[in-house]
């Protein structure tokens, strides 16, 4: 079995849906010039990409395209494109090991490092919150710095839960 036959999803005469690493996170150009270089062929109708999921949808006229042919077409675009390097996860930089020891140190109780970052984003959050309010009675500058800090933390956590806010 070939990768293009291991990346395929779903295919019936004249539509195939593949899945392949390579189509995953491409830049917008790269998804335009894919597009343009399958929708060059005779008898390509449609083409659709989605980055997010690495899936290449396409329709055909099974009159002017045989099956092979869309094969050994998908193979070879499949191989031109790289397939992104994988991390393991073990690799952790160095500024993630501060972060998750940073984490730890702010919710000690909690095993699962990414319920410990969340919950210490929360609560740095909360403490940035407070302190503005409460450096009010103390300087008006402070309470400006505290409250952009505060105010950056929130359009952070915003983007982090855009999906379901």
């Amino acid at each position: 079995m070939t990768a293009i036959e291991e990346a395929i999803r779903s295919c019936v005469p004249g539509r195939v849906r593949v899945r392949h690493e390579a189509l995953k996170n491409l830049a917008a150009g790269e998804i335009e010039a894919l597009r343009q270089t399958i929708s060059a062929v005779d008898g390509v109708q449609s083409v659709r990409v989605n980055p997010r999921t690495g899936s290449l949808l396409l329709y055909w006229d099974v009159r002017k395209i045989s099956d092979e042919e869309l094969l050994g077409l998908a193979q070879w675009l499949l191989a031109g494109l790289r397939a992104p390097a994988v991390q393991r996860p073990c690799e952790r930089s160095q500024q993630e090991r501060r972060l998750d020891a940073l984490a730890r140190m702010l919710v000690p109780g909690v095993s699962n490092i990414k319920r410990a970052r969340r919950m210490a984003k929360n609560r740095v959050m909360l403490g940035l919150g407070a302190a503005s309010v409460a450096s009010l009675a103390f300087s008006r500058r402070l309470h400006g710095v505290l409250g952009w800090a505060f105010a950056l933390m929130t359009a952070l956590h915003a983007n982090d839960h855009r999906r379901v806010l």
